[in-house]
């Protein structure tokens, strides 16, 4: 079982990669099912009997990070639970105005129960990722309890470096213009692997860059090799498995040396700042705690090879490129500033507990600044920045903590052992966490989940590394896992783990499924029935429920299907009536599942006028219109110039249902004429134009004079 489960692990990690990284949902599905069937496995492997007692037992991982891994397992998990009104306005009052904002406007809805989260499927996608590393890192720890194994892990992951850099070498040089059967959005003649953003390529080759020096440093040794007995013809296995285990020392470093040359070439090519600044500063770190190490300071000299390896290899091919790029530095560098500083705003209003780790994108929009009007800014490109606004103080906090804890420990470790396999390769946990943390200032390398199983992986490999049992000194062997008696503390864990796996991997394949099916809904051609994409709509829902989209995007093509008239128009209201309701019932689901949405409440707005013929339309439906576009208002911040007109043109139609004596008439119209202007202010070239000649005949519709649409246009 320990076997295969270190194979299907190493395949997710060379697999997650390849596929551009796991940025899909599909892909993630892939590599949560893959770590959870070798945690599984190992979970099994892991029950024994005391051979004292007789009693069962169940081997627990005990390394450092569980406390960190436990902490936010648990935060994540309180950012769902649904809490009491009181206890949310105590924990952030924000929070609480925006849960209150997605109760449907055209209903009553007082006393509920609302979670931290305004919008939970990111979050819960959030807490599957983190059990899926978490369980990557503790079931790698369990399988790497062998230097053969390691080796073999080392081996593997320099091969995927080189297999990485050689593929975007190819690709930048012969301009292919494509990763795999995806045509690259980005610059193809940078080079990017199998990733579509060069600066996630260069976080990945930065880290296998330090794993391959680190590795080599741990292989070198002035010691004679022992000589092999007189008779040298040997079978290809046993030959190979004496080159994996160290026989073959020399020729081994100089392979690793070459591999990591490889990846030092793709990172410096890939002409990214942050991740060669980040390279540097984990090398850096690297010698630094070599040279400390009195009998191991010549391994220092590593580095400086691989410095002049890699040199020589740029300079022979040209580093013009790459380094122009810092010419634009600052300039990119006041673009990411600008962000980071915006994501602050939104850590203002979410103090103490964030809006909810993967809502950035969708609560971003509201404090998203005017330069960035025509963006879709999906990260800040500042982790730190946005993990501020994600997790709140509580959460920069537990993390900040968790890391001080296992750094403080894993020094310790480190400073107590004297094997130079574990001197060197204890170093990789510091050096990739450095170099992570610096390029995470620029970039959002944690958001791929490649690259953080990497990160878990080389964590893994510095973690049980260290702790290996020493050849020549056994205290050095400081032990990873406790036996825990089965009966009370592991039947416990043995519950919790099968519920999380359960119910992760359950969603898992729903996620997934859910965005397959919305895929096909997006790939669709202007050919495409209206009432089939309704149909693929309704089946990615009844995968997936918790996604908002679906909601919103079936409330569009129902009106799509409306407006097609396969409604008979002659039908009379009844007959028009229960698709309404329909369109409606969805964009309230969508608001429902996601408030920050700021469209869907002024679009569900507009939904509701239909009713305006209704007996109960000023009690019910018009005032639930007035109330979404007050809440479309809030949630759409000030700098979206789209949305400005769809709520002007609202609030001009509506002054037409008052009359002109009423106080409300001119304050509608005062709504009207601010959210034109704001129109007018961010639109420039010919959008302000055309959005200039909408606004008159809006205007003019319903107010037919010169005078009056002077005042609207200049007041």
């Amino acid at each position: 079982m320990e076997t295969i489960a270190f194979i299907i692990l190493l395949s997710v990690l060379m697999w997650s990669p390849l596929a551009f990284g796991a940025v899909h949902l599909q892909a993630q599905a892939v590599m949560s099912l893959g770590v959870f069937a070798a945690s599984a496995l190992l979970a099994v492997k892991s029950i024994s009997t005391d051979r004292r007692s007789g009693a069962r037992q169940i081997q627990l991982p005990a390394t450092r990070l569980n406390l960190i891994f436990l902490l936010f397992l648990f935060y994540l998990a309180f950012q769902l639970i649904p809490l009491p009104e009181f206890v949310l306005r105590f924990l952030s009052p924000e929070a609480l105005v925006v849960a209150q904002k997605s109760s449907p406007a055209s209903q009553a809805v007082a006393g509920n129960w609302h979670s931290l989260s305004a919008y939970s499927g990111p979050v819960r996608q959030s807490l599957i990722l983190w059990i899926t590393y978490g369980l990557f890192f503790f079931s790698l720890c369990r399988v790497l309890n062998t230097r053969k194994r390691i080796d073999a892990a080392v081996l593997a992951i320099l091969l995927l470096g080189c297999f990485e850099t050689l593929y975007g070498m190819s690709q930048a040089f012969t301009h292919h213009g494509y990763i795999w059967w995806i045509k690259k959005e980005m610059g193809s003649s940078e080079v990017s692997g199998t990733y579509v953003n060069r600066n996630h390529f260069a976080g990945l080759m930065a880290m296998i860059t330090m794993l391959g020096v680190l590795y080599a440093a741990a292989l070198f040794d002035k010691r004679k090799r022992r000589t092999e007995p007189f008779h040298r013809k040997r079978h290809l296995r046993a030959r190979l498995s004496d080159w994996i285990s160290g026989e073959q020392r020399f020729n081994k470093m100089n392979f690793i040396l070459f591999a990591a040359a490889v990846t030092g070439i793709g990172l410096i090519f890939s002409a990214s700042r942050g991740g060669m600044i980040s390279a540097a500063a984990g090398l850096l770190l690297t010698g630094v705690l070599l040279v400390l190490r009195q009998t191991h300071r010549r391994k220092g000299f590593i580095v400086l090879i691989l410095f002049l390896v890699i040199s020589g290899y740029a300079l022979a091919i040209g580093v013009e490129k790459p380094l122009s790029r810092f010419d634009h530095f600052y300039v990119d560098m006041e673009k990411r500033e600008r962000y980071a500083e915006h994501a602050l705003l939104l850590f203002k209003d979410y103090r103490f507990t964030g809006a909810g780790v993967g809502l950035f994108q969708y609560a971003y929009p509201k404090y998203q600044p005017a330069q960035d009007t025509k963006l879709f800014i999906e990260f800040a490109h500042n982790d730190w920045a946005q993990f501020l606004a994600e997790a709140g103080i509580a959460g920069i906090v537990l993390l900040l903590a968790g890391i001080g804890y296992y750094l403080f420990h894993a020094v310790t470790v480190w400073r107590s052992r004297h094997d130079g396999f574990a001197v060197c390769l204890g170093i990789l946990p510091f050096a990739a966490l450095a170099a992570i943390a610096i390029h995470s200032w620029s970039d959002f390398n944690l958001h791929i989940p490649a690259n953080f199983l990497m990160l878990a992986a080389v964590l893994a490999i510095g973690s049980t590394a260290v702790h290996l049992p020493s050849p020549r000194r056994s205290q050095d062997n400081v032990p990873q896992n406790r036996l825990v008696p089965l009966k009370y503390k592991g039947g416990a864990f043995i519950l919790l783990f099968s519920c999380a796996i359960a119910w992760s991997g359950v969603w898992s394949v729903r996620h997934a499924v859910g965005e397959a099916v919305y895929s096909a809904f997006r790939s669709r051609d202007s050919s495409t029935p209206p009432a089939h994409s309704v149909a693929l709509l309704q089946s990615a829902m009844a995968w997936d429920p918790t996604n908002g989209e679906y909601g919103y995007n079936l409330s569009l093509a129902l009106q799509n299907l409306r407006n097609a008239e396969l409604i008979d128009p002659d039908g009379g209201e009844e007959e028009r009536k229960p698709l309404q309701l329909r369109i409606i019932k969805a964009m309230e689901d969508a608001v429902g599942l996601n408030p920050l949405n700021g469209e869907a409440h002024i679009r569900l707005g507009w939904e509701y006028i239909y009713f305006w013929s209704d007996p109960d339309s000023y009690t019910r439906w018009i005032q639930a219109a007035d109330l979404s576009m007050e809440r479309g208002g809030f949630f759409a911040g000030e700098n979206n110039p789209y949305l400005h007109i769809l709520m002007g043109d609202y609030w001009l139609m509506r002054s037409k249902t008052v009359s002109p004596a009423s106080k409300s008439w001119e304050a509608m119209l005062a709504k009207a004429r601010s959210h034109y202007q704001k129109n007018l202010e961010l639109e420039t070239g010919n959008d302000r134009k055309r959005m200039l000649e909408h606004i008159r005949r809006s205007v003019w519709v319903h107010y037919p004079d010169q005078q009056f649409l002077k005042r609207m246009l200049e007041e």
